[in-house]
């Protein structure tokens, strides 16, 4: 955890000080964007789950790279040179999602080492061969990778290609945080405004430069482009498992994205006009100023959920519930790929070698493993009987659901694994869709209710589909409905007898802004701004390039 915090804040410093020297020695306020896009607590998972250090450590050396790039194009200075050829043959060793940088970099640092090569004398030449070294054993690594890679069997079916789309345009956008998870038009906007417009000034820079400018500005587009392969290879490769798995992007591939956003940063601070590059970072750092507290709220939601789950764990543990119940009620907490028999057996394991909290578990009885696996619950699901048993056998699962900003929600659910539940316990409003049932849920103020009847013993997974309040700006922009999954953990409970569960859902991006129209006006006009920003931008460079400006004399009368 702290090693995570350690080099993601030593990545924003190092930012801070690139920005500073390609600008002559002066710092900027608009600086603080890259501590708010690193830092911010959006990135929980990644700054406090140890295990997130195969999700950090490659993002940190594609952006070690990018400021090499930024810092020191021709790779000329020792210091620059050694650090960029090491991380470069640290790449294909830390993650698919940095191996896809190698090949490409690998190239380029071989094409400056020639040049070096060619424009030094021998004894200055070390540097070039170092390079070239480095670079070798990058392009090494990278092929070994996939002669030795094997398709894992669990890997979902291959997606559309609109779908594989959607989602890398998508993971572009996601760098700005996990708040535009609830609402992703206006982030997808802006990011292509970004992206898009510092491609095109650094490309512009490219054909007007001197050879320096052209070779940094070049150097920076290589890196662009391959960030944008990877946001494809991500949509590829993750689309099918996102929509049917996790139902929303996991935190962990925020800051996956970060270095796309430093990348434009840097294009647009070097190849910017002075009033328009002012305009686009000072915005970038105000958009993430604004979703401060609403990516502060996912990343707060996410560790909350899992200590107050934790706890309640615990004190179910210690109170005497065997394994098989614990495995199936926690089932989302433990190991949600895995069975409820598997669980439970990894727990008794615990349990015997005298693990901490498990070896206070009770001892499992054959009556007690086989509460959830009654013929009852059997006979009922599996052999698809529409029966309902004796109403004594029957508990309650009432479900309160608080959320002002909803005009509608449905309750979209399943028992024991997503099955359909008899008919005859099926509430009122229930309809079937893609063999999944969903229940409207009719409300009292901001309270939204919903009763089911189940066996005892059943598990209920579930969750909830959102329409939003129509209101003016609802009208000339709709935003579609939300899902509510419980982050990417989903809803689940063992009903063991009646029972009333009451649900805040944390305060979300849409809830944030989209129920205030000031808020939403605010986000409107800074994308307003940021296409005419653009305009003048693109507008004023092919003057320049088109019609460049003569000297002038200018001329006084003597008097």
């Amino acid at each position: 955890m702290a090693f995570n915090v350690i080099v993601l804040s030593a990545i924003a410093f190092l930012s801070i000080v690139v920005a500073r020297k390609i600008r002559g020695g002066k710092t900027s306020f608009v600086d603080a964007f890259f501590p708010l896009i690193l830092l911010h607590l959006g990135n929980a998972e990644n700054l406090y789950w140890s295990w997130q250090l195969t999700q950090v450590v490659p993002t940190v050396l594609t952006c070690v790279i990018l400021l090499v790039l930024v810092s020191d194009p021709l790779l000329t200075n020792l210091p620059y040179t050694i650090m960029g050829g090491i991380t470069l043959v640290l790449l294909p060793l830390s993650g698919s999602h940095a191996l896809i940088f190698a090949p490409v970099i690998a190239l380029w640092f071989s094409f400056l080492a020639v040049r070096h090569w060619r424009d030094v004398k021998n004894q200055q030449r070390w540097v070039s061969t170092f390079l070239v070294i480095s670079a070798l054993i990058a392009i090494a690594l990278t092929g070994l990778h996939f002669i030795t890679y094997h398709r894992p069997d669990w890997r979902p079916p291959d997606p559309t290609v609109p779908a594989a789309l959607e989602t890398a345009i998508k993971f572009l956008s996601l760098g700005l945080g996990p708040a535009v998870r609830d609402s992703w038009i206006l982030p997808i906007i802006i990011t292509i405004a970004v992206f898009g417009g510092a491609t095109a000034v650094a490309f512009i820079a490219f054909f007007r430069s001197a050879e320096y400018e052209k070779l940094r500005a070049f150097g920076i587009l290589l890196f662009f482009g391959n960030f944008i392969l990877l946001a494809l290879a991500t949509g590829w490769s993750r689309a099918t498992a996102i929509e049917t798995v996790y139902g929303v992007y996991p935190l962990r591939y925020v800051t996956m994205a970060i270095p796309g956003f430093l990348a434009a940063f840097f294009l647009w601070e070097l190849y910017g006009s002075t009033k328009v590059k002012v305009a686009i970072l000072s915005g970038l750092m105000g958009i993430m100023c604004f979703l401060l507290p609403a990516n502060t709220n996912h990343g707060l939601a996410w560790l909350y959920w899992f200590s107050d789950r934790d706890v309640s764990f615990e004190k179910d543990l210690l109170s005497g519930k065997p394994a098989s119940v614990l495995a199936e009620q926690y089932r989302d907490l433990l190991l949600h790929y895995r069975e409820p028999d598997e669980i439970a057996e990894y727990m008794r394991m615990l349990r015997d070698a005298d693990i901490g909290i498990f070896s206070h578990m009770v001892k499992d009885d054959v009556d007690l493993d086989e509460i959830l696996t009654s013929d009852l619950t059997s006979d009922l699901f599996d052999t698809g009987d529409l029966e309902a048993p004796d109403d004594s056998l029957i508990v309650s699962y009432e479900i309160h659901y608080n959320i002002p900003q909803a005009s509608e929600v449905y309750l979209v659910w399943g028992v024991n694994n997503w099955q359909l539940a008899p008919e005859s316990l099926r509430p009122q409003w229930t309809e079937i869709n893609d063999n999944v049932m969903y229940t409207a849920m009719p409300s009292v103020g901001d309270m939204f209710t919903a009763k089911l009847r189940v066996p005892a013993g059943t598990r209920i997974d579930y969750g909830f589909l959102i329409a939003q309040k129509r209101g003016f700006y609802n009208r000339i922009w709709a935003t579609p409905a939300d899902w509510d999954w419980n982050g990417d953990q989903g809803y689940q409970a063992v009903v063991l007898e009646d029972s009333v569960t009451e649900l805040h859902p944390p305060l979300s991006f849409s809830g944030y802004l989209f129920s205030i129209n000031f808020g939403r006006q605010i986000l409107l006009a800074i994308v307003v701004l940021f296409f005419i920003a653009v305009v003048f931008e693109f507008r004023n460079k092919l003057n320049n390039l088109y019609h460049p400006v003569g000297q002038h004399i200018l001329v006084t009368e003597d008097r």
